[in-house]
C-alpha cells in the first residue's frame, strides 16, 4: 500500500511538474540548465585554482614530498625579470589604453551624427575585434620585422639606407602601436554608447 502511494505522489507530481512547463514555458527549466552548467565550470575553475595555488605553496606536489614553504614565492619576488615584466605589462596596459581612449573620444564625436560613409568607416574602425590577437601579432611581427615589408618599402623608396629595428626596442612602440590598434574598437564602441 506504501509504495502503490508513493508512486502515485510520483506520478502527481510528474503531471504538475508537465503541466507547470506547459504553463511556464521551457525558460525555468533551461535557466536551471544553465545554472547547473555554470556551476561546474565554476567548481572545475576553482578546483585548477585551488591546486595551483597550494602547489605554490609546496603542497599537493606531484613529483615529491608535500611540505609547505615559502620557496617559490621567494624565489619569484627575488627576481629581477619578475619586477621588469610587471613594470614593462603596467607601461603597455596603460599607456595603450590611454592613447586608445584619447584617439577614440573624438571619433567617437565625430561619428555620433549619421553621414554619407560614416557606416563604412564605422565598420573600418571596429574590424580589428573580428582579428585573433595571435594573427594579428603575427601579422604586425611580419610589417614590422627588420626584413619586414615596411623596411623594404622604405628602403626601395629610397627613404632608408638600411633596414632599421622596429621591433623589441627599449619604449616598446611596435606593441603599443599593436595594443592601441586592437583597443581602440573597445574604447570607440563604449564611448559612442555613452551620450558624450
Amino acid at each position: 500500500r506504501d509504495l502503490h502511494l508513493s508512486l502515485r505522489r510520483q506520478r502527481q507530481m510528474c503531471i504538475r511538474d508537465r503541466v507547470m512547463i506547459e504553463k511556464k514555458g521551457a525558460a525555468p527549466l533551461i535557466a536551471s540548465q544553465i545554472n547547473l552548467v555554470s556551476g561546474l565550470i565554476l567548481f572545475f575553475l576553482g578546483m585548477i585554482l585551488y591546486v595551483a595555488v597550494f602547489q605554490s605553496f609546496g603542497l599537493f606536489n606531484l613529483s615529491g614530498e608535500d611540505n609547505f614553504t615559502m620557496q617559490y614565492w621567494q624565489k619569484l619576488f627575488n627576481r629581477k625579470v619578475f619586477y621588469r615584466s610587471v613594470n614593462y605589462s603596467l607601461y603597455v596596459g596603460i599607456i595603450s589604453s590611454i592613447i586608445s581612449v584619447i584617439l577614440a573620444y573624438p571619433i567617437a564625436l565625430w561619428l555620433r551624427k549619421p553621414f554619407y560613409g560614416s557606416i563604412l568607416i564605422n565598420s573600418i574602425l571596429k574590424a580589428p575585434l573580428l582579428v585573433h590577437g595571435l594573427v594579428a601579432a603575427f601579422l604586425y611581427v611580419n610589417l614590422i620585422a627588420y626584413h619586414g615589408i615596411i623596411n623594404q618599402i622604405f628602403i626601395a623608396v629610397g627613404a632608408w639606407d638600411e633596414p632599421i629595428r622596429m621591433q623589441n626596442d627599449k619604449n616598446a612602440i611596435g606593441v603599443l602601436i599593436l595594443q592601441v590598434w586592437k583597443n581602440l574598437p573597445f574604447a570607440l564602441l563604449i564611448l559612442s554608447l555613452i551620450h558624450i
